[in-house]
């Protein structure tokens, strides 16, 4: 199965050809020309740099703008790998877990569940839903490199490459560590990443802009093959004759190796390291890759 990313689940008809070239495919999102020269102001965000805001702005439309995103279908991936790897989760951590959504969709059907999110603006959206829909999940404000629960879980899960804006070896540890911490024994811990490759074609060098109701979103990327690291200036200018908002995010690419050995020091085990969405290896030309770890 192919290796794919999220942009082209946006209004479902994205396409990109190439590194440089650009396609007008929907009403609701554009390319424009490359552009480039703002990753420098990000190599130094950490996980406690004023980069903790990132999403706030963009929190009450995310649920539009990922309105086509598949999320069933990354459920039913979630449970073929549970099923293949022998997990029958009864409580679930949705690490990063935004506005809630996927939490939502397993509470619909009857699993315990918690999100956690460092973002206040994502969880009062969550827990906005959850209220609306009638169903009793805790949504809690945490950040994912400083886990602050006592319950243990049968499966850990941290999606739409989350895992990626730790850039910092350290917090990736952290994270790590704590997720450790609250797994049940032979509990999994499922996650996906963006590649090098994946940051490189996708992110690298390039805008994006994407009109939500009255507020166009400008997506700037940028991407240092040699660092490895991708940014992403988020520009939000509403029609109300507002100074436009910038957020600004980092994600790292971290190689198979670099996992291997910060998951080993956690005390957790790769059982298993997929292509996105496929029980297949993942190949060279990957741009996702999904790993299951299991707490021994």
């Amino acid at each position: 199965m192919a290796c794919q990313r999220w942009h082209s689940y946006v209004d479902g008809a994205l396409r990109v050809e190439g590194r440089d070239s650009v396609s007008v495919l929907t009403r609701s999102m554009r390319f424009t020309l490359p552009v480039s020269g703002m990753l420098g102001r990000l190599l130094d965000m950490t996980t406690d740099s004023p980069a903790v805001g990132a999403y706030e702005r963009l929190a009450p439309v995310y649920d539009e703008v990922m309105k086509s995103f598949p999320y069933h279908q990354w459920l039913e991936y979630i449970d073929e790998l549970c099923t293949h790897f022998s997990c029958r989760p009864r409580r679930v951590l949705d690490v990063a877990c935004g506005t809630g959504t996927f939490a939502l969709m397993l509470a619909r059907r009857g699993t315990g569940v918690v999100g956690v999110d460092r973002s206040e603006a994502m969880v009062r959206v969550a827990r906005g839903k959850a209220g609306r829909a009638g169903l009793a999940v805790p949504f809690l404000v945490q950040d994912m490199s400083r886990l602050a629960l006592r319950e243990r879980f049968e499966l850990v899960v941290c999606m739409y490459d989350s895992i990626n804006y730790l850039v910092d070896r350290a917090a990736m540890a952290g994270v790590l560590a704590g997720v450790a911490r609250v797994l049940a024994p032979q509990g999994l811990f499922i996650f996906d990443m963006n590649t090098a490759y994946g940051l490189d074609r996708f992110w690298g060098n390039r805008t994006v802009v994407q009109e939500v109701g009255d507020t166009t979103l400008k997506w700037v990327y940028s991407y240092d093959p040699g660092q490895r690291l991708a940014g992403l200036e988020l520009i939000f200018e509403r029609g109300d004759g507002e100074p436009p908002c910038r957020e600004e995010h980092l994600e790292r690419a971290y190689s198979r190796a670099e996992m291997k050995g910060l998951l080993e020091r956690a005390g957790l085990v790769i059982a298993g390291v997929t292509e996105d969405r496929s029980m297949a290896p993942p190949g060279r030309y990957c741009d996702r890759v999904w790993y299951v770890v299991r707490r021994p």
